[in-house]
């Protein structure tokens, strides 16, 4: 198994001190099992993932499921709405099929944030183009599983962000320990289901 994306996925990869930041427990609880690679790298956009994919990232590896979650950053300092950030995500997928033809992709939607309104509207569309998209598909999975980092109020929920647990927070972007725990339960039935060996 294979974890692909930006630096929320990297974070998988901390382990504390503090009890919101020690992602490595549940990593290992939920994933160790499966053997599992981490190819998060911070600040990565689509075409960052492309430009790995493209120069050896997977190469010698054959993962039997590859889970994406990749955007967020598209949306940051490049500017790059839904218009660009729906086919950065469609080329990644299309080149994790070309380089690792028999492994299954669990595509997760961006996650919801607290940046700006632009870009809650974008996250929005971006999530609804890939759940049209890939629909149908056989080889890919689509889950928006943002709806368990929100509050009751339909918001991004500070206590499960990383930003949250800063003295002036003013954006939510890292789901905190907690947040990533939600989400690994989340898809958790899917992965176990891809994870089976295939008859």
């Amino acid at each position: 198994m294979v974890w692909l994306g930006d630096s929320i996925t990297q974070n998988w990869e901390r382990s504390g001190p503090q009890p919101w930041a020690d992602y490595q427990p549940i990593w290992q609880r939920e994933y160790g099992r499966y053997r599992p690679l981490n190819l998060g790298f911070i600040g990565d956009t689509t075409s960052s993932v492309l430009w790995r994919l493209g120069h050896g990232q997977v190469q010698g590896i054959s993962p039997q499921v590859l889970i994406l979650l990749i955007g967020a950053n598209n949306l940051g300092r490049p500017h790059w709405g839904a218009h660009l950030t729906v086919p950065g995500i469609e080329a990644v997928v299309d080149k994790v099929h070309q380089l690792l033809p028999h492994t299954q992709v669990l595509l997760l939607g961006v996650l919801p944030s607290k940046r700006s309104a632009w870009i809650s509207a974008e996250t929005l569309e971006i999530n609804a183009a890939l759940a049209q998209r890939y629909a149908q598909s056989t080889r890919v999975r689509f889950v928006d599983v943002g709806q368990v980092l929100l509050n009751a109020s339909g918001q991004p929920d500070p206590q499960l962000y990383l930003e949250g647990h800063a003295a002036h927070q003013t954006v939510l972007l890292h789901p905190d320990a907690q947040g990533m725990e939600r989400i690994a339960q989340a898809i958790a039935p899917i992965v176990d289901a891809l994870m089976q060996p295939s008859r």
